[in-house]
């Protein structure tokens, strides 16, 4: 397995025009299979990436490209798999879907181009890891924990970490200047007095 290909997405960070998440919630198959997805696009603007269906974090979107830009799996847990198996394990449909797109021969700006990176997202295994497919490859890989905390790996993941809310840098970083330094209760506290 050490010296088999375990790439599952790369690519130039500066081609990446376009991003698509598809997120599913958690409540697995088969009961909400059928449960339409909540889907995210966002364009690479002039002041980052945005999105129209949310409040999508620019950092975050960044970091999410430059990681996909290329990201290797650790392991292979399967060269392929059935339908019910890869239902199973959150594969069928993918629990969360991520696809880069960049323009083709320059055209126009946003998401309309060539797809640069597919990943879909299944089940997190605690002991062994992130199972996740290629969009063009029946191949199941395991990506390392450390990695985890830097996708979308779910709609609950998503909305925790990759939504930015208004204001809200401003008023913790007010409240962090307070709390660093309570008021003294003594004036003349830490004064040496002659």
């Amino acid at each position: 397995v050490a010296y088999r290909f375990k790439r599952i997405s790369a690519y130039e960070v500066a081609a990446a025009r376009g991003l698509r998440i598809e997120l599913r919630p958690e409540s697995g198959p088969p009961a909400h299979a059928s449960e339409q997805p909540l889907v995210v696009e966002a364009a690479l603007g002039e002041t980052g990436w945005s999105s129209e269906q949310a409040e999508l974090d620019p950092d975050r979107g960044s970091d999410l490209v430059r990681l996909l830009s290329n990201l290797s799996a650790v392991d292979i847990l399967a060269d392929e798999m059935g339908e019910a198996e890869r239902a199973s394990l959150g594969l069928l449909p993918p629990r969360a879907r991520i696809e880069v797109l960049g323009n083709e021969a320059g055209e126009g700006e946003g998401g309309g181009g060539a797809t640069l990176a597919d990943v879909r997202i299944g089940r997190f295994d605690p002991e062994r890891g992130l199972l996740v497919m290629r969009g063009d490859a029946p191949t199941i890989f395991l990506i390392e924990s450390g990695d985890i905390d830097d996708l979308p790996i779910s709609l609950e993941a998503f909305e925790a970490s990759f939504l930015s809310v208004p204001g809200e840098d401003e008023g913790n970083s007010e409240a962090a200047e307070r709390d660093e330094e309570p008021p003294s209760a003594d004036p003349l506290e830490g004064v040496e007095l002659r």
